[in-house]
């Protein structure tokens, strides 16, 4: 059986899951997550992460090192560093309705919460540009609120940036 394997089943079990509820729940014939636990076939990086939201976890979790995962939440630095970089100019663009944006940051604390990394890379840049288009776009009396669910995105992108190991950036 494969580390990835091993891991797979171990997440099921601990979860009380059988090989056919999490083959539904991820979409994948049994036969696959069979093969896949013991090792005789190696996933995509689309059924890793498929087999990880069942689970309920991040696909970090279930790989080794530095790896396909990690490389997921480097690849976001680039982006979340431009979306920092740019917070203080006001470029015009348009605020999504602010339930929309408080529901899309408490996802990105409970993915933080969760020390989902490549879930929350892959929506943080958006997350704080959208978050920063509405604190440029409140009112006097709404800025608090806007500041305060912008912190609170910049504190989840800042627990990427840590995670990856970038210091520079995680220190803006």
């Amino acid at each position: 059986m494969s580390t990835l394997g091993q891991r797979i089943a171990t997440a099921r079990r601990a979860r009380r899951m059988s090989q056919d509820g999490l083959a539904r729940a991820a979409f994948i014939s049994t036969s696959m997550l069979r093969k896949i636990e013991q090792g005789s076939r190696a996933p995509s990086d689309d059924t890793v992460e498929a087999i990880a939201d069942a689970l309920g976890m991040d696909p970090g979790r279930l790989l080794d090192g530095h790896d396909r995962s990690d490389r997921r939440i480097h690849a976001g630095l680039p982006a979340i560093s431009a979306a920092i970089a740019g917070y203080d100019i006001g470029l015009g663009l348009p605020a999504p309705p602010r339930v929309q944006l408080q529901a899309e940051a408490a996802e990105a604390l409970q993915y933080r919460l969760a020390s989902q990394y490549s879930r929350l890379a892959a929506m943080a840049p958006a997350l704080l540009a959208d978050a920063c288009a509405a604190l440029h776009a409140s009112s006097a009396a709404d800025r608090p609120a806007a500041a305060r669910l912008l912190a609170s995105v910049a504190r989840s992108a800042d627990a990427v940036a840590y995670k990856a190991g970038a210091r520079d950036l995680s220190a803006l």
